[in-house]
Parts: structure tokens; C-alpha cells; sequence
């Protein structure tokens, strides 16, 4: 099969089509520091993160949780202490 100038032109420019378009994918991830901007980007790295974030949220509550229960025992134990004190 003969190659001919227009073919290779052709590809030429496909070629750097594809790398402008990878450039292009670099760039948003690195001016935005973020490996994925939408999830269509990678689906499952996505859905990770979803469910990673979901977990986050829910030892953040936790953890906020035993922190109120924690002061408000000792809130009550000094309200105790000061009874007894006087």
C-alpha cells in the first residue's frame, strides 16, 4: 500500500491532536490539584471518593458526638464538685 503525503499529514495532526488533549487533562490536574474534576474523568476513583468522603462525614459526627458527650460530663461533674464544695 503506498503512503501517501496527505496520509501522513493526516496522522500528523491526529497525533498532536491526542497530545494537546493529554496536555490539556495535565494541566487541569495540576492547576487544580485534583486527579479527577468530574467523574466521568475515572468512574471508579470517583466512586471511591464518594464513598470515602460519606465515611469522613460520618466519624466527623461521631467523634463530634462523643466530644459534646465527654464536656457535658465533665460540665455536670464540676457543677457536682461545686455543690459539694459550698
Amino acid at each position: 500500500m503506498r503512503v501517501t503525503n496527505q496520509m501522513m499529514i493526516n496522522s500528523s495532526i491526529a497525533n498532536i491532536q491526542a497530545n494537546k488533549s493529554q496536555i490539556n487533562t495535565m494541566d487541569t490536574q495540576l492547576s487544580t490539584q485534583k486527579k479527577i474534576n468530574k467523574p466521568s474523568d475515572d468512574p471508579i476513583i470517583a466512586i471511591r471518593a464518594l464513598r470515602l468522603r460519606s465515611s469522613l462525614d460520618q466519624v466527623t459526627q461521631y467523634v463530634g458526638k462523643i466530644y459534646l458527650m465527654h464536656h457535658h460530663g465533665l460540665v455536670l461533674h464540676m457543677m457536682h464538685l461545686t455543690r459539694a464544695m459550698i
